[in-house]
């Protein structure tokens, strides 16, 4: 859930990200002015994730079906 208000986004990490320190389910406010790249899976479609839309177009064929594969969500154009 992510909600947005006053330039803030706040909603739950869906990943652990240890680069960052951060847990799957932790709280995290963030100023939209902060903000690089984004992505929601909605009804199972990707929507935004612009960096990971450039890393699939970037990749040989192989590499793209075998990445495919591991998602839980659709990319579409």
């Amino acid at each position: 859930e992510v909600t947005y208000a006053d330039g803030i986004l706040r909603g739950n990490i869906g990943d652990d990200i240890p680069a960052l320190r951060l847990e799957a389910g932790e709280k995290i406010m963030i100023d939209e002015e902060h903000l690089l790249d984004w992505m929601i899976v909605e009804d199972g479609k990707l929507i935004g994730g612009y960096t990971i839309r450039l890393a699939v177009q970037r990749m040989s064929r192989e590499e793209r079906e075998r990445f495919l594969e591991t998602l839980d969500y659709s990319i579409e154009d």
